[in-house]
């Protein structure tokens, strides 16, 4: 029981701290403004679930029957089942961000997909204008192995056409490069992950 107190003590207290600049620490050139959309909502949606999850914890010196122990502790594993869904959701919109700010400064991110749930497959789909380099980038909550694939069809400098696939196995987080055909002046890049179990997954093509 110790830890599933812990996992509900204070209402939207991780909301806050994201809020607050305080998990934004840990991810680099993030600012509130500059995260997704949907951070808002997934922000209200934990800050709920923490607290049913508190109300559950308070409710617990009313209840003095057997029956009534049995369905509390069931009500409570529910409630923390959809906390636990809730944070990963507002955790894979900081990985978002984490996977858009390439450490080598040089790569830009050109297009990024997402899914949540078991087995999950995320895919992104996008053009890389004279690139020298092109990089598939893929994180995932909790960390798991993926199976990345991904495909380009290049317009070559020479005037002809190239393409290249591949698809490797790996642990997420993690960077595949997707080496081009020939020089060109464009690539189409289209790439995909699948998840080995069941978390959230995010994934971006990032082209020099």
């Amino acid at each position: 029981m110790k830890g599933l107190v812990r996992l509900g003590t204070v209402p939207g207290i991780v909301a806050a701290m994201i809020v607050a600049g305080v998990a934004g620490a840990s991810v680099e050139r993030v600012t509130k403004g500059s995260l997704p959309a949907r951070t808002a909502g997934d922000v209200t949606q934990l800050t709920a679930r923490e607290g049913a999850v508190v109300a559950d914890l308070k409710a617990f010196s009313r209840i003095g029957t057997s029956a009534q122990v049995s369905g509390w502790v069931d009500k409570l594993r529910s409630d923390e089942a959809a906390q636990a869904k809730a944070l990963a959701l507002l955790g894979a919109d900081l990985t978002v961000k984490k996977a858009s700010a390439p450490a080598n400064g040089d790569l830009r991110v050109i297009a990024q997909g997402h899914a949540a749930g078991d087995y999950a497959i995320a895919q992104a789909s996008g053009t890389a204008n004279a690139p020298h380099r092109i990089a598939i980038a893929v994180s995932a909550t909790p960390p798991q192995s993926g199976t990345v694939s991904w495909n380009l069809v290049c317009s070559e400098k020479s005037g002809g056409v190239g393409s290249k696939s591949g698809q490797s196995t790996i642990h997420l987080p993690g960077t595949l490069n997707a080496p081009l055909p020939a020089p060109s002046q464009s690539c189409l890049v289209a790439a995909n992950v699948q998840l080995q179990a069941s978390g959230t997954v995010t994934i971006a093509i990032e082209s020099a």
